[in-house]
């Protein structure tokens, strides 16, 4: 929650976790000791008494998390198949689109433009129409589905070009794809494809629920089970990257406390999505009744008992981050395409 806050400040986000943790935990023992007279006729008359408190102090290793490899998955958006292991884990799927969605396009067959929404609290008017786009599919079933663009560069290449193995690794580092070029069964050229993983997204509905769709264009709407299939549209779902998470969690809040409107909180099922306490430090305003208190630049900052999904979002961003604490490629937009 502490990133959070520090993205309400929009400032610099950091990550550090315990490494190692060993030794005893308590409050410790206490030893005594007490010498009594000895020797012949007891003539060494020597009295001492010692008291010795040892605490339990376990030792531990901090780790900053800076790495390049962290850094990587930090920054990079979430896959395809990670957003569709949450849905068939049947999260609320409102929780999932507001928080792993950057924004939702209609486009034509041509990619030409055609309706944004755009998932961002700081723009109240565009934040409404995204708000409304959830609630239009909260009765739908997302059904999701890998899909592999291959996309051609340059010309064909003749094999002795290919004879480098820094070539070829050149190649596989900027996520492209060499494939053969077959003509009457033999390999006669190579080709350099662009690989765009996505995923293609339907939507159907759920049991005695209604899916009303995404609108489109000119009123009308893809994907809707009480209206025909709208030809010709395809929906682009831009996903978020951990680091874009906690932005936005700390947008949401801020403009939560600039506006003064509780609207301006995204909804989840009728609940709020993401509540963020604020008051002076040492004033004692969060009281002992808050789940998570976290004190930064003199204010102290709470999750309110009664805060909706905000415990349930935390949750979600830690797992996010949890599982992309690691990457070897370097960050690529990932999208959906929903088709009809």
């Amino acid at each position: 929650m502490l990133n959070v806050v520090r993205a309400y400040h929009q400032r610099p986000l950091y990550f550090t976790g315990f490494q190692t943790l060993s030794g005893p935990l308590g409050p410790g023992r206490g030893q005594g000791s007490l010498l009594f007279p000895f020797g012949p006729g007891l003539t060494n008359s020597v009295y001492h008494a010692a008291l010795e408190f040892r605490a339990h102090a376990p030792t531990f290793q901090v780790a900053v998390f800076d790495s390049q490899e962290f850094m990587r998955g930090f920054l990079a958006p979430i896959p395809v198949s990670l957003f569709r292991y949450y849905v068939e884990q049947r999260w609320p799927t409102d929780m999932l689109l507001h928080v792993f969605v950057h924004e939702i396009r209609v486009v034509g067959t041509g990619g030409e433009p055609k309706r944004r929404y755009l998932n961002d609290p700081a723009r109240p008017h565009r934040f409404a129409e995204f708000q409304h786009t959830v609630e239009l599919l909260r009765g739908c079933e997302l059904v999701l589905r890998d899909d592999v663009k291959r996309t051609p560069l340059g010309p064909e290449l003749a094999p002795d070009r290919l004879a480098s193995v820094s070539t070829l690794a050149a190649v596989s580092d900027a996520g492209l794809a060499l494939e053969p070029v077959v003509r009457d069964g033999d390999i006669v050229r190579y080709r350099v494809y662009r690989i765009e993983r996505s995923a293609v997204l339907r939507l159907r509905p759920r049991p005695d629920s209604t899916c009303a769709g995404i609108v489109a264009d000119e009123g009308r709407v893809v994907g809707a089970d009480d209206a025909a299939p709208l030809r010709g549209r395809e929906t682009i779902v831009t996903l978020r990257s951990p680091e874009a998470m906690l932005h936005y969690l700390g947008q949401v809040a801020r403009q939560q406390h600039l506006r003064g409107e509780h609207a301006i909180v995204p909804r989840a099922g009728g609940e709020p999505l993401f509540v963020l306490g604020r008051e002076s430090a040492g004033t004692g305003a969060a009281g002992a009744a808050t789940p998570v208190t976290v004190d930064y630049d003199g204010e102290s900052w709470w999750i309110p008992r009664e805060a909706g999904h905000s415990m349930h979002v935390l949750s979600l961003v830690s797992q996010i981050i949890g599982l992309q604490k690691e990457a070897k490629d370097l960050p690529a937009v990932t999208t959906i395409r929903a088709l009809p």
